[in-house]
């Protein structure tokens, strides 16, 4: 179990969500989702310290998501 900060990372695109994974895991954990909606589940049941958002999404864009 990580000591770190819980970090939320949010794209549609599964590669770029395999490496920022990649890139943060070491640091904390690293939660990876595909949409805004699946996101707003997350933050809704769970502490989240930092956010990366994808800004284009077919759902709901990344300001969308922040604003929510």
């Amino acid at each position: 179990m990580s000591t770190g900060p819980v970090i939320l990372c949010v794209d549609d695109e599964q590669h770029v969500l395999d490496v920022i994974r990649r890139m943060f895991e070491r640091l904390g954990e690293v939660i990876a989702v595909g949409s805004g909606p699946a996101a707003l589940e997350v933050l809704r049941a769970r502490h989240v310290d930092v956010l990366i958002t994808d800004q284009r999404m077919p759902d709901m864009t990344g300001i969308e998501l922040v604003r929510a």
